[in-house]
């Protein structure tokens, strides 16, 4: 089985290095694509002299997620990979067991039905495994994934057509499943494989004896969100109940 990994960066930080180490050993190559606004040079040094697996590419300006995404996927499909593992630069596996587990359950699976095979999304800040997520059930169909940290089947994204370039940024992920699901293929959890995944840059308050978190996103990135979510109601508004 061959699987290759692709990773869209945004003005990183050095940590990418380590997030990117956690799962480098288990693919076969990894397609780096850099969205940033301005060139760390010595990070990307750092990026390409890291592993010869690294292919890396910008085109010096930010095309979006999904125009980014498409062309890694496209990439390893050229290449003639199969598989192919999504990962934001801010997401880890906690260890080489957990994405061994995602890379091992393909085998359990209709290759001509199963679109996305996607870990537990787990947090530092939340509790969202212990409360939401039975471990007793390793494999359970669900309707939707974030991006981050799945195993794309190839061949059925070639079927559905790719991510919506004019999506940029957010939805990106929630269109695509959408899609895969009204295409009548499936989106796979496995229960039992949590990796790291944060979601802005998230800060902690106090309220009335409560805590609660924020993800503070820009101006920008809320216009994305709202103006993404009423393009996709708008078309899948048909399906809303099937």
């Amino acid at each position: 089985m061959k699987i290759a990994g692709c990773i869209i960066l945004y003005n990183p930080k050095d940590d990418v290095l380590v997030n990117i180490e956690s799962y480098l050993s288990s693919i076969e190559i990894l397609f780096v694509f850099d969205n940033s606004d301005i060139q760390d040079v010595d990070l990307i040094k750092k990026i390409k002299s890291f592993d010869k697996k690294i292919q890396y590419k910008s085109l010096n300006k930010n095309i979006g997620i999904a125009s980014a995404l498409n062309h890694c996927c496209n990439s390893a499909i050229e290449s003639g990979y199969e598989w192919i593992l999504t990962m934001d630069q801010d997401s880890k596996f906690n260890s080489s067991q957990d994405l061994e587990l995602l890379i091992n359950s393909i085998n359990d699976f209709n290759y001509k039905e199963t679109a996305i095979i996607t870990p537990v999304h787990g947090s530092k800040i939340t509790s969202y495994v212990e409360t939401y997520i039975n471990k007793n059930i390793k494999y359970e169909n669900i309707k939707s994934a974030l991006a981050s940290g799945n195993l794309l089947n190839l061949s059925i994204f070639k079927t559905v057509g790719g991510f919506i370039d004019e999506l940029f940024i957010d939805e990106v992920d929630g269109e695509y499943c959408l899609k895969v699901i009204a295409n009548k293929f499936n989106i796979v959890r496995v229960n039992n494989c949590v990796m790291d995944h944060n979601l802005g840059d998230v800060t902690k308050h106090n309220l009335l004896f409560r805590t609660f978190f924020t993800t503070n996103h820009s101006y920008v990135r809320r216009y994305y969100m709202s103006r993404n979510r009423f393009y996709i109601c708008n078309k899948y508004k048909e399906n809303e109940h099937n």
